[in-house]
């Protein structure tokens, strides 16, 4: 499951940030890397991003795959399925791993 990283204390709204040499911004869908090498990657959506006097805080709100899910997978769901949530945190651009890129259908993602 995610995990934020606290949460932004003020500093300045910005649109835009770049982790090496890909560009993100507000709105972007991105892979966020889990805590070890052996899961998936998470899924979230870029809704904020604050920059403070010597970090960045990105608000991100979380996709979950069905397994994830109370319910758990079942035989209509996609193979890449994902759902969106109200779930939010607060991450570091360290975390942020690429864009992610997909189908959207009744809130849901198809990557």
């Amino acid at each position: 499951m995610p995990g934020g990283s606290g949460s932004a204390k003020g500093g300045d709204r910005v649109q835009h940030f770049t982790v090496g040499k890909e560009k993100f911004r507000v709105g972007d869908t991105i892979t966020l890397r889990p805590p070890t090498v052996n899961e998936n990657p998470f899924i979230g959506r870029i809704h904020e991003v604050r920059k403070t006097n010597k970090s960045l805080k990105l608000y991100v709100s979380w996709f979950y795959r069905p397994e994830e899910a109370r319910g758990g997978r079942k035989g209509f769901h996609g193979e890449k399925e994902l759902f969106q949530s109200d779930h939010c945190d607060w991450v570091t651009p360290p975390r942020v791993d690429g864009q992610c890129t997909g189908a959207s259908r009744r809130g849901g993602l198809e990557t």
